[in-house]
This record gives C-alpha cells, sequence and structure tokens, in this order.
C-alpha cells in the first residue's frame, strides 16, 4: 500500500517532494543504515513554507538489511532521478536514491559511488560506502573501512567499525578483524 500511494510521488516535478518519497519508501532497517533516525523530521516546503512530513518512531534494527525480492514500477523513475544532475550534486539524495534501488536488490548506484570515490581515494570516504559493505557484503568495499579505521582513535569506533565487518567473509575481511581487534587491544590497555 505504501508502494502505491508513495510510488508516483517519484515522478512529480519537484525534487523535494521526490526526495520525501524516497526517504518514506525505505525499509526501517535501510533508513537507519543511512543515518537517518526514524525520529528525524521530514519537512515538506511549500513556496515559503516548510512543514513537518514525517515523524515515527521505531526501534533501530539490528540486523544487516536484506534486499527485498519484488521490483516495483517506481524503480525505473529512481534510476531516471539518481542521473539528473540536482541528484548528482547533492550526496544526499544521491545516497537516498542508492539506497532505495539497494533495498530492491538495484546496487548499481551504490557500486558507482564507489567507483566515484575510487577516483578520488585521497578523499574521506563517505558512510555509505560503508553501509554498502553491510548492505552487499562485497570485499570490493573494504579499502574505504581501511580508510576509515586510519581515522579512527578510540575503541568505542573501532568497535563500530567491526560492526560494517559483519557477514563479509574472505581473508581480507578475517585480516582487517585481526587489525581491528589488536588495535581495541592497544586502545583498551590490555
Amino acid at each position: 500500500m505504501r508502494e502505491e500511494l508513495l510510488g508516483p510521488l517519484l515522478e512529480n516535478s519537484s525534487a523535494g517532494v521526490a526526495f520525501v518519497a524516497a526517504v518514506s519508501l525505505l525499509q526501517p532497517e535501510f533508513r537507519h543504515a543511512n543515518g537517518r533516525n526514524d525520529n528525524d523530521p521530514l519537512y515538506f516546503q511549500y513556496e515559503s513554507l516548510t512543514f513537518p512530513a514525517l515523524t515515527l518512531s521505531i526501534p533501530a534494527p539490528t540486523a544487516p538489511p536484506m534486499a527485498l525480492k519484488r521490483q516495483p514500477a517506481f524503480l525505473e523513475s529512481v534510476r531516471r532521478r539518481i542521473g539528473e544532475e540536482p541528484s548528482q550534486n547533492d550526496p544526499t539524495v544521491r545516497y537516498t536514491y542508492a539506497l532505495l534501488l539497494a533495498q530492491y536488490g538495484d546496487n548499481s548506484a551504490l557500486e558507482a559511488e564507489l567507483t566515484r570515490w575510487e577516483a578520488q581515494p585521497s578523499q574521506t570516504p563517505p558512510d555509505i560506502l560503508l553501509v554498502a559493505l553491510t548492505i552487499t557484503r562485497d570485499p570490493r568495499y573494504l579499502p574505504p573501512l581501511k580508510q576509515k579505521i586510519a581515522t579512527v582513535e578510540n575503541e568505542y569506533e573501532l568497535r563500530q567499525m567491526l560492526q560494517w565487518l559483519r557477514g563479509v567473509s574472505g581473508a581480507e575481511a578475517r585480516d582487517l578483524r585481526r587489525e581491528i581487534n589488536k588495535s581495541i587491544q592497544q586502545a583498551s590497555g590490555l
């Protein structure tokens, strides 16, 4: 029902309306993966008026997000919007659309974000790449995590980095877990 009501809004000529519809279509675990708390209000803006559009209270999920099996028709609108210039210039909008596609099993926009970062790896990796690691469990997303780990200074943040690695298999992920655990021991003085 929600998809039937909100999906058509992705075609709205107002980029703001389409963005709010996209965020509203995200399942809670994908919304949380994007760092959006369900208590963070979204706002609709009409001319000079701004008013809250959505406030929910859903506990944060502990499991990694899982892709849905269905392929609603509105995904074509999302793919089209993600390629438009305003979306390309606004990371928040790009990331939201990428997560909405990933929610339905299309990781192409997440892969585009990885390619964008790989072109300038000296930049701090955006959190969407860590989210992509959690969603896809693909070791190709480990380099951004490694770069983030290099800047982490305390035990709490190191433990958070371990959470991003949940479900990722392979030697590189295993070595990274060892490295993080070793850093945690050093940070805690053990």
